[in-house]
């Protein structure tokens, strides 16, 4: 990529992208908006109370997932498989976030 763009000559964003910092995680392009749309919803998981002293999640909004899909632009076709991706990631997500739980 930096290479593109010295080549269109942008040497100014070459060089910034060469000293970008690594990416945290890596996934595919197809599951870009899924990713976005998980990442977006992050303050959106349900937690329910439970007895006097404990609170455990029970997974996210999806009432919050569906108008970040709409505010995001995401085609309605898309969304099954949106929302499809965004449970696994739910589930995986629920796994650790219910360890925590159980350790508090």
């Amino acid at each position: 990529m930096a290479s593109d763009l010295a080549r269109a000559g942008l040497e100014e964003e070459a060089e910034a992208y060469a000293r970008r910092p690594a990416p945290l995680y890596e996934y595919f392009p197809e599951n870009q908006t899924i990713i976005e749309a998980f990442l977006n919803c992050d303050t959106q998981w349900v937690r329910v109370a439970v007895g006097m002293a404990s609170i455990i999640t029970e997974g996210l909004n999806y009432c919050a997932l569906k108008s970040t899909l709409e505010m995001m632009g995401v085609k309605r076709r898309s969304w099954p498989d949106v929302l499809d991706g965004i449970r696994v990631m739910e589930n995986a997500a629920l796994k650790v976030i219910r360890e925590r739980e159980n350790r508090g």
